[in-house]
């Protein structure tokens, strides 16, 4: 491996793959369960490292089923969300709208399929044993990105879902001054 390419990967301006993990650990002899620790957090960020054509490709389900065993297997989920509501705090008519593409060269496969994933992973806001923190822009709740009815709705649904004794959302007020 070059050293520009380990460069690169230090200052975080690639990911590595397994492979290059792999590599690395060996060439300095990290102890078997470090290495494999971070072999497996090699093979997680790669897993979430992919465009949405390869989400399309795969299926948009497949990818909830894997979001939710990422989160069924944390302790503690904190979520930003700049742009839209996240899908554990997603209604049914909202989640089907965001996994909908609007671009004719994008068909939408399997958009049912992933809504029922998606849905089905707001089940882990049920075990009171994990905790959940959600940070959304002001933008995020605001934005039209349906009808009026449905953003309602969707608005509603996070009170609801805030209300847990596991879940905190907060807002981020478009009028506060973020530190540069």
């Amino acid at each position: 491996m070059s050293q520009s390419k380990i460069s690169r990967i230090e200052r975080g301006k690639i990911l590595p793959s397994v492979a290059d993990v792999e590599r690395i650990v060996t060439a300095l002899a990290v102890p078997r369960d470090v290495a494999a620790e971070l072999l497996a957090l090699a093979r997680m960020a790669n897993v979430d490292y992919v465009s949405y054509r390869t989400y399309a490709s795969i299926g948009l389900w497949k990818v909830q089923a894997d979001i939710k065993s990422l989160a069924e297997s944390s302790s503690v989920v904190r979520q930003f969300l700049p742009a839209m509501p996240g899908g554990l705090v997603q209604t049914p008519e909202y989640a089907r709208l965001a996994l909908t593409p609007n671009v004719p060269s994008r068909p939408a496969r399997d958009v049912e399929k992933a809504v029922r994933a998606r849905l089905d992973r707001q089940q882990v806001l049920d075990d009171t044993s994990k905790t959940f923190i959600i940070l959304m822009t002001e933008q995020a709740v605001r934005w039209r990105y349906c009808d009026r009815g449905v953003m309602a709705r969707q608005v509603e649904h996070m009170v609801r879902v805030a209300s847990r004794p596991n879940v905190e959302i907060a807002i981020l007020p478009l009028a506060a001054q973020v530190a540069s």
